[in-house]
């Protein structure tokens, strides 16, 4: 299904990337370590979408992270866009191909140097996802923990019409440029 979007996906890709050049200097894709499936360590391909500037500030969480209009200030113009219609996704085609992630599945956990995070033995099972069942609108409130359990219950049990309903979610999502729902905060 993938090699068959081929296509359609190189040209976007192409001219994503010279928005992206154009936007300043820096690489136009970053290489992330994630884990994958049994969890082997695989470099999860992402388009840029901050300013190398702003890589070697030190992070801010939470509102005071934003500007005055609300927006990520680290953000590009074109990042802003690419990440409102997850098309900063779109290099994981490749990591798809390459069978290190699927199209569809629990997202893949970050590999940390400071602190091992370990996997829940039920998501190791299974290759992690460019979509995530856990981002459907219906889990926006939920907390991490709570998602996590999604994503625990969706790789117990992967259904073709949880895949066909998190894909349909997606391209929706991306049609409608909405920014994905940040998880709720934790209730007190």
């Amino acid at each position: 299904m993938v090699v068959t979007a081929l296509p359609v996906i190189a040209p976007a890709i192409f001219g994503i990337s010279v928005c992206i050049l154009a936007a300043g200097n820096g690489p136009v894709l970053l290489r992330v370590s994630r884990k994958g499936r049994d969890g082997a360590i695989f470099r999860q391909l992402r388009f840029r979408c901050v300013d190398m500037r702003a890589l070697e500030m030190p992070p801010v969480q939470g509102s005071a992270a934003l500007d005055a209009q609300g927006r990520d200030p680290r953000l590009t113009v074109v990042g802003e866009f690419l990440i409102r219609t997850r098309l900063n996704a779109l290099p994981q085609v490749w990591n798809v191909l390459m069978g290190e992630m699927s199209l569809i599945g629990p997202l893949p956990e970050p590999v940390r140097v400071d602190r091992q995070i370990e996997r829940n033995a039920t998501l190791r099972r299974v290759a992690p996802g460019i979509f995530c069942p856990s981002e459907l609108p219906a889990y926006a409130h939920l907390s991490g923990k709570d998602r996590k359990a999604v994503a625990i219950a969706y790789a117990t049990r992967v259904t073709f019409a949880m895949d066909v309903k998190v894909a349909l979610n997606a391209v929706t999502s991306a049609l409608r440029s909405q920014p994905p729902q940040p998880p709720a905060p934790p209730a007190t």
